[in-house]
Protein backbone atom coordinates (compact mmCIF):
# COMPACT_ATOMS: atom_id res chain seq x y z
CA UNK A 1 0.00 0.00 0.00
CA UNK A 2 2.69 2.56 0.69
CA UNK A 3 4.86 2.01 -2.07
CA UNK A 4 1.54 2.61 -4.30
CA UNK A 5 1.10 5.39 -2.38
CA UNK A 6 4.46 6.61 -3.17
CA UNK A 7 3.97 6.04 -6.53
CA UNK A 8 1.05 8.06 -7.09
CA UNK A 9 2.75 11.09 -5.28
CA UNK A 10 5.44 10.61 -7.79
CA UNK A 11 3.23 10.35 -10.91
CA UNK A 12 1.05 13.67 -9.70
CA UNK A 13 4.62 15.11 -9.56
CA UNK A 14 5.62 13.99 -12.76
CA UNK A 15 2.57 15.38 -14.36
CA UNK A 16 3.09 18.51 -12.80
CA UNK A 17 6.54 19.37 -14.56
CA UNK A 18 5.63 17.09 -17.60
CA UNK A 19 5.23 19.54 -20.71
CA UNK A 20 2.80 16.15 -21.97
CA UNK A 21 0.55 16.44 -19.64
CA UNK A 22 -3.08 16.54 -20.73
CA UNK A 23 -4.44 20.07 -20.04
CA UNK A 24 -8.06 20.08 -18.62
CA UNK A 25 -9.64 22.08 -21.53
CA UNK A 26 -9.10 24.33 -24.88
CA UNK A 27 -8.86 27.64 -22.95
CA UNK A 28 -10.37 29.84 -25.45
CA UNK A 29 -10.18 33.50 -24.35
CA UNK A 30 -13.83 34.25 -22.43
CA UNK A 31 -15.79 36.55 -23.87
CA UNK A 32 -14.93 39.86 -21.99
CA UNK A 33 -11.13 39.44 -22.00
CA UNK A 34 -12.23 39.60 -26.64
CA UNK A 35 -14.87 42.02 -25.62
CA UNK A 36 -12.16 43.99 -24.00
CA UNK A 37 -9.53 43.76 -26.79
CA UNK A 38 -12.31 44.56 -29.68
CA UNK A 39 -13.16 47.77 -27.60
CA UNK A 40 -9.54 48.24 -27.77
CA UNK A 41 -8.88 47.95 -31.16
CA UNK A 42 -12.11 50.37 -32.02
CA UNK A 43 -10.71 53.06 -30.41
CA UNK A 44 -7.35 52.70 -31.43
CA UNK A 45 -8.39 52.29 -35.39
CA UNK A 46 -11.10 55.35 -34.90
CA UNK A 47 -8.60 57.68 -32.78
CA UNK A 48 -5.75 56.80 -34.77
CA UNK A 49 -3.61 60.45 -35.82
CA UNK A 50 -3.84 60.83 -39.90
CA UNK A 51 -1.03 61.40 -41.48
CA UNK A 52 -1.15 65.57 -41.82
CA UNK A 53 -0.97 65.35 -37.85
CA UNK A 54 1.96 62.68 -37.73
CA UNK A 55 3.75 65.08 -40.10
CA UNK A 56 2.86 68.32 -38.08
CA UNK A 57 5.36 66.54 -35.52
CA UNK A 58 7.54 64.15 -37.39
CA UNK A 59 9.43 67.00 -38.95
CA UNK A 60 13.80 66.66 -39.51
CA UNK A 61 13.97 69.84 -37.22
CA UNK A 62 11.99 68.44 -34.57
CA UNK A 63 13.35 64.81 -34.43
CA UNK A 64 17.39 66.30 -34.60
CA UNK A 65 16.85 69.50 -32.58
CA UNK A 66 19.28 69.01 -29.56
CA UNK A 67 17.80 69.59 -26.10
CA UNK A 68 21.29 70.49 -24.99
CA UNK A 69 23.29 72.37 -27.62
CA UNK A 70 25.48 73.08 -25.37
CA UNK A 71 26.41 69.77 -24.58
CA UNK A 72 26.12 67.74 -27.97
CA UNK A 73 25.23 68.36 -31.78
CA UNK A 74 23.09 66.95 -34.26
CA UNK A 75 25.86 64.63 -35.47
CA UNK A 76 26.53 63.65 -31.91
CA UNK A 77 22.92 62.41 -31.09
CA UNK A 78 22.64 60.61 -33.97
CA UNK A 79 26.08 58.60 -33.45
CA UNK A 80 24.66 57.86 -29.89
CA UNK A 81 21.32 56.90 -31.17
CA UNK A 82 23.06 54.77 -33.90
CA UNK A 83 25.47 53.11 -31.04
CA UNK A 84 21.48 52.46 -29.08
CA UNK A 85 20.13 50.87 -32.28
CA UNK A 86 23.19 48.52 -32.73
CA UNK A 87 23.74 47.81 -29.29
CA UNK A 88 19.89 46.59 -28.93
CA UNK A 89 19.31 45.06 -32.47
CA UNK A 90 23.02 43.43 -32.16
CA UNK A 91 21.71 41.61 -28.42
CA UNK A 92 18.74 40.34 -30.08
CA UNK A 93 20.53 39.08 -33.56
CA UNK A 94 22.58 37.27 -30.83
CA UNK A 95 19.98 35.69 -29.14
CA UNK A 96 18.81 34.47 -32.28
CA UNK A 97 21.60 33.11 -33.92
CA UNK A 98 23.64 32.13 -31.59
CA UNK A 99 21.81 32.17 -28.39
CA UNK A 100 21.67 28.72 -26.57
CA UNK A 101 18.21 28.91 -25.52
CA UNK A 102 16.66 29.81 -21.77
CA UNK A 103 14.75 27.82 -20.35
CA UNK A 104 11.48 28.53 -18.26
CA UNK A 105 9.24 27.31 -16.41
CA UNK A 106 5.83 29.44 -15.64
CA UNK A 107 4.36 28.49 -12.77
CA UNK A 108 0.50 29.01 -12.76
CA UNK A 109 -1.58 31.46 -10.56
CA UNK A 110 -3.39 29.90 -7.99
CA UNK A 111 -6.85 30.41 -9.55
CA UNK A 112 -5.61 28.77 -12.73
CA UNK A 113 -6.80 25.51 -14.53
CA UNK A 114 -3.35 24.61 -16.19
CA UNK A 115 -0.72 23.02 -14.89
CA UNK A 116 3.00 23.88 -14.49
CA UNK A 117 5.23 23.27 -17.77
CA UNK A 118 8.75 23.59 -19.24
CA UNK A 119 10.51 24.80 -21.99
CA UNK A 120 13.64 25.50 -23.70
CA UNK A 121 12.63 29.03 -25.54
CA UNK A 122 15.65 29.13 -28.55
CA UNK A 123 15.54 30.75 -32.24
CA UNK A 124 12.81 32.85 -32.58
CA UNK A 125 11.26 32.41 -29.65
CA UNK A 126 13.96 33.44 -27.52
CA UNK A 127 12.57 36.67 -28.12
CA UNK A 128 8.82 35.70 -28.61
CA UNK A 129 8.30 37.42 -24.88
CA UNK A 130 6.58 40.84 -24.74
CA UNK A 131 9.70 42.39 -22.94
CA UNK A 132 11.49 41.22 -26.18
CA UNK A 133 9.04 42.68 -28.62
CA UNK A 134 9.43 45.96 -26.71
CA UNK A 135 13.44 45.32 -27.23
CA UNK A 136 13.15 45.36 -31.24
CA UNK A 137 11.08 47.88 -31.66
CA UNK A 138 12.72 50.28 -29.64
CA UNK A 139 16.01 49.45 -31.57
CA UNK A 140 14.52 49.32 -34.60
CA UNK A 141 13.16 53.12 -33.44
CA UNK A 142 16.97 54.22 -32.19
CA UNK A 143 17.98 52.95 -35.87
CA UNK A 144 15.26 54.88 -37.57
CA UNK A 145 16.10 57.87 -35.64
CA UNK A 146 19.74 57.71 -36.15
CA UNK A 147 18.92 57.47 -39.53
CA UNK A 148 17.26 60.70 -39.55
CA UNK A 149 20.00 62.63 -37.15
CA UNK A 150 22.88 61.09 -39.68
CA UNK A 151 21.02 61.97 -42.85
CA UNK A 152 20.04 65.33 -41.82
CA UNK A 153 24.20 66.24 -40.75
CA UNK A 154 24.88 65.63 -43.94
CA UNK A 155 22.29 67.43 -45.89
CA UNK A 156 20.78 64.16 -47.07
CA UNK A 157 17.13 63.59 -48.50
CA UNK A 158 15.11 61.66 -45.83
CA UNK A 159 12.08 59.86 -46.98
CA UNK A 160 9.29 61.00 -45.06
CA UNK A 161 7.83 57.10 -44.02
CA UNK A 162 11.54 56.88 -42.30
CA UNK A 163 10.09 60.15 -40.22
CA UNK A 164 6.77 58.84 -39.44
CA UNK A 165 8.57 55.41 -38.62
CA UNK A 166 11.03 57.13 -36.38
CA UNK A 167 8.11 58.80 -34.07
CA UNK A 168 5.28 56.45 -34.00
CA UNK A 169 7.98 53.47 -33.40
CA UNK A 170 9.35 55.86 -29.94
CA UNK A 171 5.92 56.62 -29.14
CA UNK A 172 5.24 52.95 -28.92
CA UNK A 173 8.23 51.47 -27.26
CA UNK A 174 8.78 53.95 -25.18
CA UNK A 175 5.45 53.27 -22.73
CA UNK A 176 6.03 49.57 -23.76
CA UNK A 177 9.40 49.54 -22.29
CA UNK A 178 8.37 51.00 -18.71
CA UNK A 179 5.19 48.51 -18.74
CA UNK A 180 7.89 45.97 -19.43
CA UNK A 181 10.07 47.09 -16.40
CA UNK A 182 7.41 47.81 -14.00
CA UNK A 183 5.76 44.50 -14.75
CA UNK A 184 8.93 42.78 -14.41
CA UNK A 185 9.95 44.59 -10.64
CA UNK A 186 6.68 45.16 -9.24
CA UNK A 187 5.52 41.74 -10.07
CA UNK A 188 7.05 39.23 -12.19
CA UNK A 189 10.40 38.98 -10.00
CA UNK A 190 8.26 39.19 -6.60
CA UNK A 191 6.10 36.02 -7.61
CA UNK A 192 9.32 34.15 -8.97
CA UNK A 193 11.42 34.78 -5.65
CA UNK A 194 8.88 34.20 -3.81
CA UNK A 195 7.76 30.82 -5.47
CA UNK A 196 10.71 29.21 -6.56
CA UNK A 197 13.13 31.19 -4.76
CA UNK A 198 16.55 33.17 -5.87
CA UNK A 199 16.87 29.92 -8.52
CA UNK A 200 13.26 31.49 -9.67
CA UNK A 201 14.99 35.24 -10.47
CA UNK A 202 17.68 33.94 -12.43
CA UNK A 203 16.28 34.83 -15.50
CA UNK A 204 15.39 38.19 -14.13
CA UNK A 205 18.98 39.24 -12.99
CA UNK A 206 20.70 37.66 -16.19
CA UNK A 207 22.68 39.45 -18.64
CA UNK A 208 19.99 39.40 -20.42
CA UNK A 209 17.43 40.35 -17.95
CA UNK A 210 19.47 43.17 -17.10
CA UNK A 211 19.57 44.87 -20.38
CA UNK A 212 16.06 43.88 -21.68
CA UNK A 213 14.16 45.64 -18.23
CA UNK A 214 16.97 47.84 -17.11
CA UNK A 215 19.02 49.16 -19.88
CA UNK A 216 15.81 49.89 -21.91
CA UNK A 217 14.73 52.18 -19.67
CA UNK A 218 18.14 54.16 -19.21
CA UNK A 219 17.72 54.58 -23.57
CA UNK A 220 14.47 55.54 -23.13
CA UNK A 221 14.82 57.98 -20.77
CA UNK A 222 18.22 59.92 -22.17
CA UNK A 223 16.27 60.15 -25.05
CA UNK A 224 13.21 61.83 -23.35
CA UNK A 225 15.99 64.15 -21.51
CA UNK A 226 18.93 64.38 -23.07
CA UNK A 227 19.62 63.88 -26.43
CA UNK A 228 16.52 64.60 -28.96
CA UNK A 229 13.33 64.49 -26.65
CA UNK A 230 11.35 62.67 -29.15
CA UNK A 231 8.30 63.95 -28.47
CA UNK A 232 5.22 61.75 -27.81
CA UNK A 233 2.23 63.22 -28.26
CA UNK A 234 -1.28 63.01 -26.44
CA UNK A 235 -2.96 63.42 -29.67
CA UNK A 236 -1.40 60.30 -30.88
CA UNK A 237 -2.23 58.16 -27.81
CA UNK A 238 -4.42 55.66 -29.61
CA UNK A 239 -1.16 53.92 -31.11
CA UNK A 240 0.24 53.25 -27.78
CA UNK A 241 -2.18 49.90 -27.64
CA UNK A 242 -0.86 48.53 -31.11
CA UNK A 243 1.63 46.27 -29.67
CA UNK A 244 0.07 44.78 -26.69
CA UNK A 245 -3.14 44.09 -28.69
CA UNK A 246 -0.78 42.05 -31.35
CA UNK A 247 1.09 40.39 -28.48
CA UNK A 248 -2.74 39.13 -26.91
CA UNK A 249 -3.83 37.77 -29.95
CA UNK A 250 0.10 35.95 -30.25
CA UNK A 251 -0.54 34.77 -27.25
CA UNK A 252 -3.74 33.28 -27.88
CA UNK A 253 -2.49 31.98 -31.53
CA UNK A 254 0.21 29.80 -29.94
CA UNK A 255 -1.41 29.10 -26.10
CA UNK A 256 -1.62 25.09 -28.32
CA UNK A 257 1.99 25.36 -30.33
CA UNK A 258 5.08 25.98 -27.92
CA UNK A 259 5.71 22.60 -27.42
CA UNK A 260 6.31 21.06 -30.82
CA UNK A 261 4.45 17.71 -29.42
CA UNK A 262 3.15 19.56 -26.45
CA UNK A 263 -0.74 19.66 -25.51
CA UNK A 264 -1.73 23.11 -24.82
CA UNK A 265 -2.59 25.19 -23.59
CA UNK A 266 0.63 26.89 -22.29
CA UNK A 267 1.02 30.50 -21.21
CA UNK A 268 4.37 32.38 -20.78
CA UNK A 269 2.72 35.09 -18.36
CA UNK A 270 0.62 33.97 -16.12
CA UNK A 271 -1.52 37.14 -15.88
CA UNK A 272 -2.24 36.22 -19.13
CA UNK A 273 -3.79 32.70 -18.59
CA UNK A 274 -7.43 32.52 -20.41
CA UNK A 275 -8.31 29.84 -17.55
CA UNK A 276 -8.44 32.88 -15.02
CA UNK A 277 -11.98 33.68 -16.23
CA UNK A 278 -12.97 37.20 -15.21
CA UNK A 279 -9.28 37.61 -13.48
CA UNK A 280 -7.58 37.70 -16.92
CA UNK A 281 -9.82 40.23 -18.40
CA UNK A 282 -9.22 42.22 -15.15
CA UNK A 283 -5.51 41.38 -16.12
CA UNK A 284 -6.05 42.98 -18.90
CA UNK A 285 -7.53 46.38 -18.08
CA UNK A 286 -4.82 47.01 -15.61
CA UNK A 287 -1.78 46.43 -17.95
CA UNK A 288 -3.76 49.08 -20.63
CA UNK A 289 -4.06 51.44 -17.62
CA UNK A 290 -0.31 51.15 -17.28
CA UNK A 291 0.57 51.30 -20.60
CA UNK A 292 -2.05 54.57 -20.89
CA UNK A 293 -0.56 56.13 -17.12
CA UNK A 294 2.89 55.69 -19.08
CA UNK A 295 1.71 57.38 -22.28
CA UNK A 296 0.53 60.43 -20.49
CA UNK A 297 3.11 60.81 -18.09
CA UNK A 298 5.46 60.90 -21.12
CA UNK A 299 3.44 63.15 -22.63
CA UNK A 300 2.83 65.42 -20.04
CA UNK A 301 6.43 65.66 -19.49
CA UNK A 302 7.35 66.29 -23.30
CA UNK A 303 4.87 68.74 -23.52
CA UNK A 304 5.02 71.20 -20.37
CA UNK A 305 8.64 70.39 -18.95
CA UNK A 306 11.31 68.70 -21.36
CA UNK A 307 10.66 71.37 -24.17
CA UNK A 308 8.20 73.88 -23.30
CA UNK A 309 7.59 76.40 -26.57
CA UNK A 310 7.86 79.29 -23.68
CA UNK A 311 11.43 79.35 -22.63
CA UNK A 312 10.55 81.60 -19.68
CA UNK A 313 7.94 78.62 -18.40
CA UNK A 314 10.74 76.02 -19.09
CA UNK A 315 13.26 78.31 -17.20
CA UNK A 316 11.29 78.54 -14.16
CA UNK A 317 10.88 75.11 -14.21
CA UNK A 318 14.53 74.55 -14.25
CA UNK A 319 14.31 72.26 -17.47
CA UNK A 320 15.38 74.90 -19.74
CA UNK A 321 18.35 74.31 -22.76
CA UNK A 322 21.57 73.52 -21.17
CA UNK A 323 19.77 72.58 -17.75
CA UNK A 324 21.23 69.40 -17.32
CA UNK A 325 21.69 68.89 -13.98
CA UNK A 326 17.51 68.77 -13.54
CA UNK A 327 17.58 66.66 -16.37
CA UNK A 328 19.76 64.00 -15.06
CA UNK A 329 17.88 63.94 -11.57
CA UNK A 330 14.76 63.42 -13.58
CA UNK A 331 16.00 60.08 -15.46
CA UNK A 332 17.95 59.32 -12.03
CA UNK A 333 14.24 59.64 -10.27
CA UNK A 334 12.22 57.83 -13.05
CA UNK A 335 14.96 54.88 -13.52
CA UNK A 336 14.50 54.30 -10.20
CA UNK A 337 10.51 53.69 -10.63
CA UNK A 338 10.99 51.43 -13.38
CA UNK A 339 14.59 49.31 -12.87
CA UNK A 340 15.81 46.03 -10.60
CA UNK A 341 18.59 44.95 -10.80
CA UNK A 342 18.69 42.06 -7.62
CA UNK A 343 16.78 40.12 -5.41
Amino acid sequence: MEKSNNKQKQQQQDDATNPSAKPPLSAAPPYHSVLVLVIMSVFSLLKMPTLEEIDQVATIERLTTPLLPAYISPFGIGVIRFIFATFTLGIILQRIFFGKGVEINPVPSKKSKLKPWKMVLKGWKSVATFTWWSFLLLGLSFLALASVSLLAAYDKEIPQWVLRFALLSFEISAPGGFLVSTIVKYVLWPQSLKKKGPQGTKVFWSFFGLVTHNANVIMILMELCLLGGTPICLKHIAVSPIMGIAYVLFTWFMMHRWLPNGKGPNFIYFFLDTTLGMDATIGLLALAAVLFGFFLLFAMLCKYVLHSDREEESQLLLFGNDAIVPRLLLVFGLSKLACKFRD
